[in-house]
């Protein structure tokens, strides 16, 4: 479905000033050797650090990853190439797609079909053409997939996933048949968990019928109520014991019931709990009754004392009334005699002003004499009229304040009294309720006591209980007949394996020796792919080998048409992953018999790129095949060492910026 046929790198579009020639891929089998040689200490050629696994990422940036790189690396391209670019020439079902993407990412990314690169950077294509291109290559590529809610929370396949599964990071190091990812590539991939990646292999491999998934779903969630179910029942069967407990010591340290924690609960015992419970609301409602009593003694108390204070509350009023009238009155009688006295004293104070009509001082004008005389006398006729009354008055005046003195100094201390018999009347009250409520919580508490300790011994029945172990067996019925269709439907798909199972023990067969053999199980787990040395498993010697293995046989179904394999593998460094130089060589071999066998004169149906730092076997080392060098006198894929520089570069803009 999809093969890359051409990388190119550019320092720059504008003018287009390429970094490197272009590396050029086929069908087939493509080696890309990072040379490593030991022959002299002084110029050791390691392989490695020369541009292999950035090369698979590019492949993988042009075919959609979010990223090329790990966080540091793309750093100092970003910073070596501020206005580069990787462009790519991918093929889809047959058609050419012309493909372009910035090394930093401020920059649009472009594609068009049934063109060149060259013609591409001629030709700018409208702003939403990768989108399109990236539309295109993964309803091509997932076309053959069951892809709708296939993942366990209900999620679509969708490309990035069939990309991983045909491009594994060099990071995960081949560990597991379904780390396809790993959290230290910086891929930008979403996390495929371990179910979910087998369900994309099943899904390409066409062994996921429509009914599985649901089934697989239900089962799931079966067994997380299943297992809530459980710990519910467990926590069920503790309570009588912690409540029993709780009861006890409530009695005990609540109640004042010594014997609490060890006492019976028999009714008959007399010194059981529920005698001793019954003698301590006795005492209670002993103290209850003397409460009674003295509640009912202090409110006739009160009652008493409170008409008592009638009498001298009235006669205090009374005074207070007549000593005010006693006072306004008095302040009435001066009046007259306080304003003639006032009026004489500002005439005084004027006497030094001139008047305006004799233009003499007012204190020598005989009409202010005269007027003056006039108010001495009227002071004179009412003084002798008013004070002695004044006098007599304000001798009553104060008799009757201080006899409203005494009385509100006699109401103030029979109020304070009252005051201090209605506090007493209410903390006897209030101790009265609290004990009311003490002896219903006793009571209740021995009830509580009672009827989790018959749910502990088995007394009494659990409706809750019950309840939960029939919901238990109906789901454990329920997750028996789900595992047994789920088992059923394994086994069809076993028998639908077959041909993958050929495909794999011929592949082991071929590239180890008929001692070997490769074996395939579908389980609920997922898939295994495991390779016997006569009847035993073959160590940890070939796992790497397995992983691989499975790979190549997935991608070979899909090139016989019988699995909706996109076509493309990318291992990145398998020989650095613990497989064994000559198992590596017999691999590529495998491989290239296999590109001769399906491809014959033609274009061979799948694409196959593989990194090392291992020589390919001298059959291998054709233009063909050896697709490209780094390292040594071959350069580096850059052609120079990157290095990364905090300093921020404002790249011209080839293209217009994408949307979000």
């Amino acid at each position: 479905m999809v093969w890359i046929a051409k990388i190119a790198l550019f320092k720059s579009l504008n003018p287009p000033i390429p970094i490197r020639e272009p590396i050029t891929f086929t069908t087939g089998l493509n080696i890309v050797w990072g040379i490593e040689d030991e022959s002299q200490d002084d110029h050791f050629e390691p392989g490695h650090g020369v541009g292999k696994t950035t090369l698979c990422r590019l492949i993988r940036y042009c075919l959609g990853e979010p990223n090329y790189g790990q966080a540091y690396a793309s750093k100092e391209i970003q910073h070596t190439f501020p206005e580069g670019y990787v462009a790519a020439e991918v093929h889809i079902q047959g058609k050419r797609w012309a493909v372009l993407r910035p090394f930093t990412k401020t920059r649009a990314d472009a594609a068009q079909q049934d063109i060149s690169i060259e013609d591409l950077l001629e030709h700018p294509p409208p702003r939403a053409s990768f989108h399109e291109y990236l539309d295109h290559l993964s309803s091509t590529c997932l076309s053959g997939l069951r892809t709708d809610s296939v993942l366990m929370n209900g999620d679509s396949i969708e490309w990035h996933h069939a990309l991983a599964m045909c491009a594994r990071d060099q990071e995960a190091r081949y560990q597991s048949m379904w780390q396809w990812r790993s959290p230290r590539s910086d891929s930008g991939t979403p996390k495929i968990q371990k179910d979910d990646a087998f369900l994309i292999l099943r899904s390409v491999l066409g062994l996921l019928p429509d009914e599985e998934t649901s089934l697989q779903r239900d089962l799931d969630r079966m067994s997380r109520e299943h297992a809530k179910v459980e710990s519910t029942i467990a926590e069920r069967r503790r309570e009588p014991e912690y409540w029993t407990r709780h009861h006890r010591r409530a009695l005990r340290q609540d109640f004042d019931i010594s014997d609490a924690l060890d006492a019976s609960l028999d009714p008959d015992d007399m010194i059981g709990l529920p005698a001793l419970v019954g003698n301590r609301i006795a005492q209670l409602e002993a103290e209850q009754a003397k409460r009674r009593r003295a509640l009912a003694d202090l409110d006739r108390t009160i009652e008493l004392r409170a008409a008592a204070l009638g009498e001298p509350s009235e006669m205090y009023n009374q005074t207070k009334a007549a000593a005010d009238i006693n006072e306004s009155g008095t302040a009435v009688l001066l009046k007259s005699l306080n304003e003639l006295r006032e009026l004489k004293k500002q005439i005084n104070e004027l006497e030094e002003m001139l008047c305006k009509y004799g233009n003499v001082p007012i204190g020598e004008c005989t009409h202010t004499r005269d007027h003056l005389t006039t108010i001495d006398e009227e002071i004179s006729t009412k003084s002798s009229e008013y004070l002695p009354t004044a006098a007599d008055r304000d001798q009553s005046l104060a008799d009757l304040r201080a006899r409203e003195k005494r009385l509100e100094s006699q109401l103030a201390k029979s109020r304070m009294q009252l005051d201090d018999l209605n506090d007493q009347r209410r903390d006897l009250d209030d101790e009265r309720r609290n004990t009311d409520r003490q002896i219903a919580e006793i009571r209740k508490t021995l009830r509580q006591l009672a009827y989790w300790d018959g749910l502990q011994s088995g007394t009494e029945p659990d409706a809750q209980l019950t309840s939960l172990q029939k919901t238990k067996t109906t789901l454990e019925s329920d997750l028996e007949d789900a595992k047994q269709r789920l088992k059923e439907l394994l086994a069809s798909q076993n028998t639908a394996l077959t041909g993958l199972r050929d495909v794999y023990d011929a592949l082991v067969r071929e590239v180890l020796s008929p001692d070997f053999h490769g074996r395939i199980a579908l389980t609920s787990s997922g898939l295994s792919f495991r390779i016997f040395r006569g009847e035993n498993l073959s160590g940890e010697a070939f796992e790497t080998l397995s992983i691989l293995m499975a790979d190549v046989a997935v991608l070979v179904m899909g090139a016989m048409g019988t699995a909706a394999h996109p076509g493309l593998l990318l291992h990145d460094s398998p020989r650095e992953a613990d497989l064994g130089g000559h198992i590596y060589r017999r691999l590529l071999a495998c491989v290239a018999s296999l590109s001769k066998e399906l491809g014959g004169n033609h274009t061979v149906p799948f694409q196959y790129i593989v990194t090392t730092t291992t020589a390919p076997p001298l059959g291998l080392r054709s233009k063909r095949t050896l697709r490209l060098k780094l390292g040594g006198a071959e350069g580096l894929l850059f052609g120079r060492q990157l290095h990364a520089d905090h300093a921020t570069t404002e790249p011209a803009i080839l293209f217009e910026e994408q949307e979000p």
